[in-house]
């Protein structure tokens, strides 16, 4: 997963959300890269339908209005 877009335009923050938040659960191959990545969409698994729904909105939102703040 890349890292993440600080600073960057709302729509790049958008897109790594999306990515980091929907991440399928690789095959396993033994190798450590592919252990953490495997980890980290159990993790986004792990949480609750309900909660990652509530930060996805809330991601959208901020990109949305976040550029029109001084």
């Amino acid at each position: 997963m890349p890292p993440a877009p600080v600073g960057q335009p709302a729509a790049s923050v958008a897109q790594w959300f999306a990515l980091a938040s929907g991440q399928a659960v690789p095959n396993n191959d033994g190798s450590p890269g592919t252990a953490r990545k495997a980890m980290e969409a159990f993790v986004q698994r792990g949480k609750a339908d309900n909660t990652r729904h509530t930060c996805r909105s809330a991601v959208r939102a901020w990109c949305q209005r976040g550029p029109s703040l001084p």
